[in-house]
């Protein structure tokens, strides 16, 4: 017996030193009873569950790939419990119109807080999607049982990336689930970000325009010109000069005035004087405007007026500068005390008024944080499909899917696959499983080996392993870019011009709404607003998969020049190495989630509800009035669309890069992969007889050891290359391999 191994019969082993190595086989002495219960014995994960004990089913289910389908289900898990106690909390809360008041109080404070509650909903979203991927990939993963089907039916699978290939080619039980984690990540792209919304209480009010000196009358001395005082606007102006005597209006000067009052919604005043430069003992006052609650329409006409029409007068063509650059000209006059004011149409009274300042009536603010049940309830139904389906995969699964490239390796080298003999080399030195030669392959029985390719030495570049996806991404990424620059220079062409760098984030404006024909429809206007994310999501799992082809590649390609251990997703033993996020290394993963969420918070920010609780003049509800519609925010379209072009350009620029040796581009194939695990193979003197499948080899793993592909030293014209624990050779250029 070696003195150097050390067995361990309730441990894995100490590894073994690379000198007791032979060329192509492991040299091992060992008693009856060691080779029996061996140092390389099958590993739990391959055994059949009935053989397994309890404890080393335990052991297992926090090791490897289980850890990490653990960590998944415990997200969902995590967010399902917030989602639910959210929904519990939220039912005592007050019923308003399509919604529940969650909190209520000034607008600042709820934006605010409406800020980092989309915050939260983004990153729990981020976690529970990632995790239902993870879930998606374990599940189309294929098993050795169906990669051997589907290369006796002459096709292929793929393996360590999310493969949508795979789904009809595995067993009809994990397609049905991968379908259910796939279709239950609607309600999250469609509902999650609406289903807590901010909603701005505004309130319809009156103008009118007279004295300063409103607080030294007395009501039977005023004069109202245009209306009477007995009517409703006679009663406003009442209540204006009670809340002046009470020491209650807040003093504007012109341009305050013209900065709080120029909004599509103001939340902040009720009534409103203007003081003119009349004489301090005039005591005629007169109704300028009524402002309602805008109400957005489809209609031309209308969507050409402004929302507080009478900060603008109609004289000079002011009217056409406030449209074409906001109220920045009206702001410029304001300041210059040159600030005039006309009386509202269809009032007796035609007038214009030179304003010196303003006299505003603040109200209480009503703005809110809303929460939708119906949207949380299809969240929550889709959040326990997911932690069902992830407590699945943890505990369920019977086989061992085939995550990574390593595993693929590993299970070919236990097990050779026959249906890939004399393939170590493509033929034309391309992507092996690009070329027309792997499109169809015959069966076993009638297949000849095909002749030996030469081998060129090219290195080839990452962009060259996802070659098949990359028109499909390119298109819609590109697409997409497109439709959110157009929607740029719609915002840009219809808004105030240059202010809109001045804006916030989902600040809201007239230009920038988007009426659906639907102003009291919740549900059409939330799915409208988050159709977005929908995209963005298939965009972002494809730009996963394209990544992560890439840096499986990558890492494939470093063992034509470097020997070093398989990275296998579960139980890594002697000189393999443990799994990190499945073929995606950290680097590329941890900066790609970041940015993803912040991305998926960017596109709420881009096309949003807008949701307004309208009150009359009188501070009544006024639920006729109310309004939901969508909005869009020119500075997070122009955020949101440079962050995906820099993504799509670091894309591009990773593509380039060139691989580190010119060993073949397998990508993701399994046919290319197995074509690689031949070491026993010579084309000189074997002939590609059927093999029967048998069990994998448990005396003589080789996939356990540091392994390096290369040219194997045997006798005859023709080389042949592959993985080997052994010695290799850069293979020759011009030399021809089989």
């Amino acid at each position: 017996m070696l003195d150097n191994v050390l067995l361990r019969y309730d441990t894995e082993l100490i590894p073994m030193p690379r000198s007791y190595r032979s060329s192509d086989r492991l040299i091992h002495t060992l008693s009856e009873e060691d080779s029996e219960r061996g140092p390389y014995r099958r590993s739990p994960e391959y055994e059949p569950q009935s053989k397994q004990t309890f404890s080393r089913q335990s052991r297992g289910l926090f090791r490897g790939w289980k850890f990490t389908a653990f960590l998944a289900f415990m997200s969902s898990v995590v967010v399902f419990f917030f989602n639910t106690g959210f929904l519990i909390y939220s039912a005592a809360g007050t019923r308003n119109g399509n919604g529940l008041t969650l909190v209520e109080g000034d607008c600042d404070n709820m934006h605010h807080l409406g800020t980092a509650m989309h915050w939260l909903i983004n990153v729990l979203g981020t976690g529970v999607l990632s995790a239902s991927n993870f879930g998606m990939q374990c599940l189309i993963a294929p098993t050795r049982k169906d990669v051997d089907r589907a290369h006796r039916k002459g096709t292929w699978l793929d393996i360590g990336v999310p493969s949508v290939r795979n789904l009809f080619r595995i067993s009809w039980k994990r397609s049905f689930l991968w379908l259910c984690l796939c279709f239950s990540s609607l309600p999250f792209h469609l509902f999650y970000n609406s289903a807590i919304y901010y909603k701005t209480a505004v309130p319809a009010y009156e103008v009118f325009a007279g004295p300063g000196s409103l607080h030294q009358m007395d009501w039977p001395d005023v004069q109202l010109n245009n209306t009477s005082k007995t009517s409703d606007k006679g009663e406003s102006l009442k209540s204006l000069l009670q809340a002046a005597k009470n020491g209650s209006l807040h003093h504007l000067d012109s341009a305050s005035c013209v900065a709080a009052f120029a909004q599509t919604y103001q939340a902040s005043y009720g009534k409103l004087l203007l003081a003119t430069e009349y004489a301090q003992n005039n005591n005629s006052y007169t109704l300028v405007y009524t402002n309602p609650v805008y109400q957005p329409k489809d209609n031309s006409v209308e969507k050409a007026m402004l929302p507080y029409q009478w900060v603008c007068p109609s004289d000079g063509g002011s009217q056409q500068v406030c449209k074409n650059n906001g109220t920045s000209a009206v702001h410029k006059w304001a300041e210059s005390k040159n600030w005039t004011v006309d009386v509202q149409p269809g009032y007796m009274t035609s007038a214009s008024y030179n304003i010196q300042h303003c006299l505003a009536e603040p109200v209480t603010q009503h703005c809110s944080l809303q929460y939708s049940p119906p949207s949380m309830v299809a969240v929550i139904v889709a959040n326990l499909v997911k932690t069902v389906i992830l407590l699945y995969i943890w505990l369920g699964m019977p086989r061992v899917p085939l995550l990574t490239v390593g595993d693929g390796t590993a299970s070919f080298l236990r097990r050779s696959d026959p249906y890939s003999l004399g393939m170590c080399l493509p033929s034309d030195g391309s992507a092996i499983y690009t070329h027309p030669v792997y499109a169809k392959l015959p069966s076993l029985k009638n297949r000849r080996l095909r002749h030996p390719a030469v081998y060129t030495g090219k290195r080839r570049r990452w962009g060259s392993s996802v070659s098949t996806r990359w028109g499909f991404f390119i298109f819609w990424w590109i697409l997409s870019i497109i439709a959110g620059l157009v929607m740029l220079m719609f915002g840009l062409l219809n808004t105030i011009g240059a202010d809109i760098w001045k804006t916030k984030l989902g600040d809201i404006n007239s230009q920038t709404i988007i009426s659906t024909g639907d102003s009291q429809g919740f549900v059409t206007n939330s799915i409208t607003a988050n159709l977005p994310q929908l995209i963005f999501s298939f965009l972002y799992v494809a730009y996963n998969s394209i990544l992560t082809s890439m840096c499986l590649s990558a890492e494939w390609s470093r063992f034509g020049h470097h020997r070093k251990g398989l990275r296998v997703s579960h139980n890594p033993r002697l000189s393999q190495r443990s799994n990190y996020f499945l073929s995606l290394p950290y680097r590329y993963a941890v900066p790609l989630m970041a940015t993803s969420a912040a991305l998926h918070w960017l596109v709420s920010q881009s096309l949003f509800i807008i949701a307004i609780e309208a009150y009359n003049t009188h501070m009544e509800r006024d639920p006729l009035h109310d309004v939901y519609a969508c909005g869009y925010s020119p500075l997070a379209i122009v955020i949101a669309t440079s962050i995906g072009a820099v993504m799509f350009a670091s894309l591009i620029v990773l593509s380039l890069r060139r691989f580190e040796s010119a060993m073949p581009v397998a990508g993701s194939c399994s046919l290319a992969i197995a074509a690689a695990c031949h070491p026993g193979f010579n084309p000189n003197v074997d002939k590609p007889e059927p093999v029967e499948m048998e069990s994998e080899d448990e005396g003589r793993d080789m996939a356990l050891l540091p392994l390096q592909w290369g040219s194997i030293s045997i006798d005859g014209p023709i080389g042949h290359c592959s993985f080997n624990s052994g010695d290799v050779h850069p293979p020759e250029k011009g030399q021809k391999y089989q």
